[in-house]
């Protein structure tokens, strides 16, 4: 028994490196991943915006656009675009002692008046090209729809 005990201990000491490393893995599977604290409380963002009589979010006009642009693109050909958000467009309006604040603007009439507007949140979209049976032409899609969209490339799809 004392000679089992002793060829282990001599085993241990001679691959002393790579049990600490193989203990060190060990103990960090032992914990959780963290996770990314921005992702998990995602907010709509908000955007000052003048009281200028400027139309507000419209999605329809954001998938018009943005098929417009992603068409233009080298190798892209005819494009659709389908998007999908969280909640709709939520204006602040300045307050008043008697309730929203208006101005009067001479013989351009009464608005009010517009503090912020909070923007929808993106959560999907898809993408179809006739194009898109590239690679290439596929990744600089999936580029360009995240770079306007702020949306993970899990969350696009693209379609030829």
């Amino acid at each position: 028994m004392n000679e089992s005990l002793g060829k282990i201990t001599r085993t241990a000491v001679k691959y002393k490196y790579v049990l600490l490393v193989l203990l060190f893995g060990l103990a960090l599977m032992l914990f959780p991943a963290r996770t990314d604290p921005i992702q998990e409380t995602a907010e709509p963002q908000t955007v000052q915006v003048p009281s200028s009589g400027e139309q507000g979010f419209d999605l329809l006009r954001e998938e018009q656009r943005l098929a417009e642009i992603l068409s233009a693109m080298n190798g892209v050909g005819e494009c659709r675009v389908l998007l999908s958000v969280a909640a709709t467009e939520e204006t602040e309006l300045a307050e008043g002692e008697e309730g929203p604040l208006v101005l009067s603007g001479g013989s351009a009439g009464e608005r009010t008046v517009t503090l912020r507007r909070v923007y929808p949140i993106y959560q999907g979209a898809v993408i179809v090209s006739t194009g898109a049976g590239d690679p290439v032409v596929k990744y600089d899609l999936l580029n360009a729809v995240m770079t306007y969209t702020g949306l993970r490339s899990d969350q696009i799809t693209i379609c030829s």
